[in-house]
């Protein structure tokens, strides 16, 4: 099957650029914008001027927020996991004193 891939233009942090693929073309725009408007940011707070390093620098630190924001999910993912340990916990003991009713 042969997948048309759609042509996206986006301007990140002054250059233009043109993506092409199968995604949805809202979805790479939003994309393109939030690495832009990292590159801003980080060339703000940096004296670095360089395209290659603020991109270099952008990349880190969104690879670092990336990488807490996986570490609070699998956090989440445990104490979900517990909590619904323990609610099965109550049902089989309930289950297990009471016996199941059929009507």
């Amino acid at each position: 099957m042969n997948v048309k891939q759609k042509a996206v233009k986006v301007n990140i942090f002054g250059r233009e650029y043109t993506i092409r693929g199968e995604g949805d073309k809202d979805q790479i725009e939003r994309l393109a914008l939030l690495v832009n408007r990292k590159m801003t940011e980080i060339s703000k707070l940096t004296s670095e001027t360089g395209f290659g390093d603020i991109a270099v620098l952008a990349c880190l630190n969104m690879a670092d927020e990336f990488e807490k924001i996986k570490k609070e999910n699998k956090n989440n993912l445990k104490i979900i996991t517990g909590r619904i340990d323990e609610i099965v916990g109550k049902i089989e003991e309930k289950i297990a004193t009471d016996g199941v009713r059929q009507d």
